[in-house]
């Protein structure tokens, strides 16, 4: 039966939120402790969020099953957060690839099952100052676990980056503090009991803010300021309330003074093999280098998004499906080796754009505005502390959309865990702040509600099923590295494959090909090239094996495959075939494809270090070529870092030209840096002559 306005129902029975904040502490925790030879730490952390949010979901359904009436508003907030939805699962339809497409939704589901907590949570003052509270724990629980790598960098906490708290990624261990940090003022200007409670607040607040400046995350920088600048207008606007006696007090402006003090202390202290050292020109040296790098028009992000734009146009009305991005980078190539290796846009709009077009776009945008909507309604028509607190999350959204347009926290499990708690908190203090939006209820017969349940339990074991079969999966590979037995590896052909799986494999593989296994590299791309047979760097790494192992022809053939597809810049199958020509001294042919490679423009070779790296190299294999040696020499350093294999080239080119004194001027730019006379990269025979030369 449906009826028009709320008739009587039972009473909603609210979820504990502590509940959800040991969820939160758990998620924040969460990390591959054990096992770092491949630690997956974004597959552990969606791994969390998916199985514990399913869990507090299904507890909120269970609370309700007796509640034979269900009631909803038709509001506008709804109506969008629907139709995204909706439309991201329809396209399954046209997705290219299928298991990145499960991929991607499995951490949607997350969102859909936070939003329901967030409505099932209470909404009156006093609960909204313990999410505060909650939030403002986990995110001091990441930040000081992120301080401790960066000033000590003890090895137990981390993966193979400094101060990346649990989350293997500084970019990443950010995301959730920008969504959180606001909460701290929230706290600050809300009525407190204790006397104690500013002063943890500010000692809590300084470790969030300390640990981001660690990161030099410009991303998350650029989004603390706009919160801050946001908070401050804020304050400035309600200035004579918040300096009445019921809300602030000396205690408070003590603990600020302590807190602001704290924090500018531990900014100019560098690590320095846990001895502390005050550096007074940590801060500006600091601020100087993020700036010059943000300005670099090398930088790699502008090659991805441009990258973005060229999928987006592929596909420009409906995109080409959840999980897409990864798949059309791994798969297809798309402009430069940048873009080749990475999973992520590294701005969530375009990725959203690739993968659903125009029309998902289109309906992010109406999301986005029915969001700001909502929370302006919320905040001019609840009570003070009330609309403080939605005003604060205002504040939190606006700073997480600033950094996504840089990062990609919306393709992270935390930051949709803590957006669809957000949501749900919204919508459900919308609901009953307008009564202008048309209500319904639905009257359910108790057997319906039975099915409703099972339906989505059997939803939440299906996810748990294939989480598992993955975590099966990365914890055989694990030990397979461990004790580097890579016969068989059909364990990994999962019922659905992870999306992260084949850059993990790549990176196994890359480890083995960078120390000469070539062998076994080919035997780990083989599983890459079975499911994206044109996954580029498996492609060049088992031609060049090939060709090392002594199977030119076979090597040929992966040349000519590579050069069907490499995108511009990339020029894999040149590096080949100039490998196997000089093998078999077919000078023609060698000298040709040379010459072909040469003329390609210079923004195009400049896109992969390794094409000017062989370029140099091989004008060591022919004296015809030996011209170009230091054009070829200045074009790398133009473009790319110091490379000690190029600083031996070029010492071996003047040497094999007579120049002595000039060949031992770039070895001793490579002994400098090292610190040693036995650099491995160096030749040796060269290394022992101009000794004798006492040239060194």
């Amino acid at each position: 039966m449906l009826t028009k306005n709320y008739p009587s129902q039972d009473k909603q029975k609210n979820l504990n939120v502590y509940l959800v904040g040991i969820f939160l502490v758990i998620l924040a925790v969460a990390s591959p402790w054990f096992n770092l030879s491949v630690a997956n730490h974004t597959f552990v952390k969606s791994y969390f969020a998916a199985i514990g949010s399913a869990l507090l979901f299904l507890i909120t359904l269970y609370y309700n099953s007796a509640s034979l009436t269900k009631s909803f508003k038709l509001s506008h907030l709804r109506i969008t957060s629907l139709l995204l939805f909706i439309f991201g699962t329809l396209s399954f339809f046209w997705a290219v690839n299928i298991d990145f497409y499960i991929t991607k939704l499995l951490l949607w589901l997350i969102v859909v099952f936070c939003f329901r907590i967030g409505l099932n949570l209470s909404n009156n003052k006093e609960s909204l100052i313990k999410i505060s509270w909650l939030l403002l724990f986990t995110g001091s629980i990441i930040a000081s676990i992120g301080i401790l790598q960066y000033l000590f960098f003890p090895v137990s906490l981390v993966e193979d980056m400094n101060s990346t708290s649990t989350f293997g990624n500084k970019n990443m261990a950010v995301q959730p503090l920008v969504l959180i940090f606001p909460f701290s003022f929230y706290l600050f200007l809300s009525k407190l009991n204790s006397m104690k409670s500013p002063w943890i607040i500010a000692l809590l607040t300084s470790l969030i803010f300390i640990y981001i400046f660690y990161t030099t995350t410009r991303a998350a920088w650029l989004s603390i300021f706009i919160e801050v600048i946001l908070i401050s207008g804020f304050i400035l606007v309600n200035i004579r309330k918040i300096l009445s006696s019921e809300i602030w007090n000396k205690n408070k402006s003590c603990a600020c003074i302590f807190g602001l003090i704290f924090a500018l202390i531990m900014m100019n202290i560098s690590a320095n093999n846990s001895n502390l050292s005050v550096n007074s020109n940590n801060l500006s040296d600091t601020i100087t280098s993020i700036e010059r790098s943000a300005f670099d028009n090398n930088n790699p992000r502008y090659k991805i998004w441009k990258s973005s734009l060229d999928m987006i146009k592929e596909n420009s009305i409906i995109g080409s499906g959840l999980g897409s991005f990864s798949h059309n980078v791994g798969n297809e190539g798309y402009n430069s080796l940048v873009v080749k290796g990475v999973q992520r846009s590294h701005n969530d709009i375009l990725e959203l754009g690739v993968e659903l077009g125009i029309v998902g776009l289109l309906l992010f945008f109406a999301l986005t505005t029915s969001l700001i909507v909502s929370i302006y309604k919320i905040y001019i028509n609840s009570k003070t502390e009330i609309s403080w607190f939605f005003y604060f999350l205002f504040v939190a959204l606006t700073g997480s959309f600033i950094n996504m347009q840089f990062s990609f926290p919306y393709q992270m499990a935390m930051p949709l865990t803590l957006f669809g708690l957000f949501l749900g908190l919204v919508v459900k203090e919308y609901d009953q702040i307008d009564i202008s939006n048309k209500s319904f209820s639905i009257l359910i017969k108790p057997k319906y509600k039975k099915l409703f349940f099972l339906f989505w339990l059997i939803i939440c074991i299906i996810i748990s099923t294939i989480y598992l079969s993955w975590i099966r999966a990365y914890d055989q590979l694990n030990e397979t590295i461990f004790e580097k037995k890579y016969d068989d590896l059909s364990f990994l052909v999962t019922p659905i494959y992870h999306s992260d799986l084949p850059n993990l494999l790549s990176r196994t593989s890359g480890l083995a090909f960078t120390q000469n296994d070539y062998k076994l590299s080919a035997s780990i791309d083989k599983h890459i090239l079975n499911y994206w047979p044109n996954h580029i760097i498996s492609l060049f790494r088992t031609g060049y094996g090939l060709h090392k192992m002594g199977h030119n022809k076979e090597s040929l053939q992966y040349a000519k495959k590579l050069e069907k597809i490499e995108p511009q810049g990339l020029y894999g199958n040149y590096i080949i075939k100039l490998f196997v020509y000089s093998l078999e001294k077919n000078e023609v042919k060698f000298l040709q494809t040379y010459n072909e490679l040469l003329s390609k423009p210079e923004h195009l070779l400049s896109i992969d270090k390794n094409t000017y790296l062989h370029l140099l190299f091989f004008t060591l294999e022919s004296k015809e070529l030996s011209k170009y040696a230091p054009m070829l020499y200045k074009k790398y350093n133009q473009y790319h870092p110091y490379s000690c294999d190029v600083e031996n080239n070029i010492a071996v080119h003047y040497f094999n030209n007579e120049e002595f004194e000039r060949s031992a001027n770039y070895v001793k730019k490579v002994l400098e840096r090292n610190n040693s006379l036995e650099s491995k990269c160096l030749n040796p025979m060269m290394l022992i002559l101009l000794k004798e030369k006492k040239l060194l």
